[in-house]
C-alpha cells in the first residue's frame, strides 16, 4: 500500500476459515459473533439434496446444528462473556440467516420454528432477569434509606432471603 509520503507498507493478514473450526472451538475462543454464520455450513448440502427424503435427513442434521449453536450461545452467556442483548442478537442473526438460506424448503421449516421458539424463550428470560435486576436495585436504594426489609420485600416482590443478602452487602446511610 502506498501512502501520500511515498512510503510503502505490506500488510499480511491471516485468514480464518470459519467452517474449518467446530462450534466448540468458536465457543472456547469467545468468537460468539461468528456463531450465526455457522448456519452456512449446510447450505451446499441442502442445495445439492435430491428429493424430499434427503431433505428430511438434512433437516435433522440442521436441527442438531442449531441446537449446538444455541447451546454455545447459552454457555457463553452463563460464563458472562455475552449479555442478554448479545444472545438476542445472535439468535436473531441465526434466524434471519436460516430463513434466507432455507425458507424455500418446506422440509426444513422445523428449524425455523425451533429458532423462533428459542428467541422467544431467551427474550422472556432476559426481560425477567432485567426485572429482577431492577427490583434488586430498588431494594438496595430502600435499604440505603433505612426502610425495613419486610416493607422492601412487599414493594419489590423479592424474597426476604434475597433482601437479607443484599442488606449484608449494602452500607446503610
Amino acid at each position: 500500500m502506498n501512502f501520500p509520503d511515498e512510503s510503502c507498507y505490506d500488510y499480511k493478514v491471516d485468514t480464518f476459515n470459519l467452517l474449518d473450526h467446530s462450534v466448540d472451538e468458536l465457543e472456547k475462543q469467545g468468537l460468539a459473533l461468528l456463531l450465526p454464520f455457522y448456519v452456512l455450513k449446510m447450505r451446499r448440502q441442502v442445495q445439492k439434496a435430491k428429493g424430499e427424503d434427503e431433505l428430511k435427513k438434512l433437516s435433522d442434521q440442521l436441527k442438531a446444528l442449531l441446537d449446538e449453536l444455541l447451546g454455545a450461545v447459552g454457555n457463553l452467556n452463563k460464563k458472562g462473556q455475552i449479555d442478554g442483548k448479545d444472545v438476542e442478537g445472535l439468535v436473531r442473526g441465526m434466524e434471519r440467516l436460516y430463513k434466507e438460506l432455507f425458507s424455500q424448503y418446506k422440509e426444513l421449516a422445523e428449524g425455523d420454528i425451533m429458532l423462533e421458539e428459542k428467541l422467544d424463550y431467551y427474550t422472556d428470560k432476559f426481560v425477567e432477569q432485567g426485572e429482577i435486576k431492577k427490583a434488586k436495585e430498588m431494594a438496595k436504594n430502600l435499604l440505603n434509606l433505612g426502610v425495613g426489609i419486610d416493607i422492601i420485600a412487599k414493594a419489590s416482590g423479592l424474597p426476604l432471603k434475597t433482601i437479607k443478602a443484599l442488606q449484608a452487602k449494602v452500607k446503610v446511610a
